[in-house]
């Protein structure tokens, strides 16, 4: 089998709340004490895993938890069973899908 004969199988989302040792100041404001990140995990028929982030900057973009879900609820079936060649089409699908969740 090779890679573009590979089909996705599965996505596994983490949403992680990491510890910032110092506080990182920006122009909006500081981070500081932890921050929530999403991980996505593709995983494929033939045993690779690709590795992703999603997470936003809250002030802006939405929040962790709204990222995660939708990955989890909307994305996940829009990308389980296709297939690897067909890249464009899967990004296209996820677009129509999710629209205005750049993250996820």
């Amino acid at each position: 089998m090779t890679v573009t004969d590979a089909t996705i199988t599965g996505l596994a989302v983490h949403h992680l709340r990491l510890p910032v040792k110092s506080v990182r100041s920006h122009g909006i404001g500081d981070v500081s004490s932890t921050v929530d990140v999403v991980y996505a995990a593709v995983v494929t028929s033939d045993g690779i895993v690709g590795w992703g982030e999603a997470s936003p900057w809250p002030l802006f973009t939405g929040t962790a938890e709204a990222n995660a879900a939708a990955l989890d609820r909307y994305l996940r079936p829009a990308v389980t069973g296709q297939r690897l060649c067909k890249l464009p089409g899967i990004m296209q699908a996820c677009e129509r899908t999710l629209v205005g969740h750049f993250e996820a």
